[in-house]
């Protein structure tokens, strides 16, 4: 479940406002670890013009569904921060070797019904693309994006699947939630 990876309208506008009436202002990039019921955790990545609207409004999420924020790296260590590629056309093998040649460190790899799905680090999206695109130059990307993956699902059913979901949607609708990574097999 996550929003689009653009900022929302209403906070664009917001600011094309604050600027043409000459207020200077600055977003903040924060997270807030959540453990959910039975082992679920979650990541919810806020983009905020105020921190403390946004840790109130993350709160009041938590109290809702009675689950506990954590400290900054709580749950984080539970998931790999990568940029993760996806496109047709190439072989894996083929793919490795292009973005070897172009000095990459490729974290991992894999094919799944012909398509490949790169995983590298985070700061080497662009230039992950851009090996890519210098092989394939019409090459059609079905996913390019900084991620947060889990290292270990887990399957929750019943009271737990419901509260879990409930989180997920209240999330949803906080202004300043970009996106929420899980660790929840849906």
């Amino acid at each position: 479940l996550s929003k689009k990876d653009q900022v929302p309208n209403d906070i664009v506008n917001r600011a094309i406002d604050k600027v043409n009436s000459g207020v200077d202002e600055t977003y903040t990039e924060t997270s807030y670890e959540i453990f959910g019921p039975s082992g679920s955790t979650a990541i919810a990545l806020c983009l905020t013009d105020n921190v403390n609207r946004s840790v109130s409004s993350i709160r009041a999420v938590i109290n809702k569904c009675h689950v506990k924020m954590g400290a900054q790296g709580s749950v984080s260590y539970m998931y790999d921060h990568l940029s993760v590629v996806s496109f047709k056309g190439l072989s894996d093998e083929e793919s490795l070797e292009i973005l070897i040649d172009a000095g990459i460190d490729v974290i991992d790899i894999e094919t799944e019904n012909d398509e490949t799905i790169v995983y590298g680090a985070p700061n080497d999206l662009y230039r992950i693309k851009e090996a890519i695109v210098s092989k394939l130059p019409n090459v059609e990307f079905m996913m390019d994006e900084i991620t947060m993956l889990t290292k270990e699902k887990v399957t929750l059913t019943g009271e737990d699947l419901y509260t879990f979901k409930r989180m997920l949607e209240l999330l949803d609708e906080v202004e300043d939630v970009q996106n929420v990574y899980h660790n929840v097999e849906l």
